[in-house]
């Protein structure tokens, strides 16, 4: 299974509201023990999994871990309306790092499969 991380900053709604924009009712969520997820557990599918001081979600909390540090990184003042951006930023860093064993392979696949280019259209016409 392949895990994509997303990091998104949402005005707090109540979980229900972002179960339903980000989970089916079909799918099996897997949380920890906070007592938050206990309202909708009625009506979603979650099995919850004591966190166990973080070893039950090794890359979740490495993942955590990281973003902690690297906001350490940012300068101390940003606006609000740019924190979403330094998220989008981490979130490629880290999807592209996990998996940068298949960077080449997608690179030739894009590729392969893009529609030609040729010079016409990319030299600019030049009139003297």
């Amino acid at each position: 299974m392949k895990v994509f991380f997303r990091v998104e900053l949402v005005q707090h709604t109540g979980q229900s509201a972002e179960f339903e924009k980000h989970i089916g009712k079909d799918a099996r969520a897997t949380t920890d023990g906070w007592r938050g997820y206990n309202p909708i557990t009625k009506d979603y599918d979650i099995k919850q999994v004591p966190s166990n001081k973080g070893r039950n979600f090794k890359e979740l909390h490495t993942v955590i871990g990281q973003i902690k540090s690297w906001l350490r990184t940012i300068p101390s003042h940003i606006s609000k309306k740019h924190v979403q951006a330094y998220f989008d930023e981490f979130c490629y860093r880290i999807n592209r790092s996990i998996f940068k064993e298949s960077i080449f392979h997608k690179i030739i696949q894009r590729m392969v499969g893009a529609a030609p280019i040729y010079q016409t259209q990319i030299i600019r016409s030049v009139t003297l």
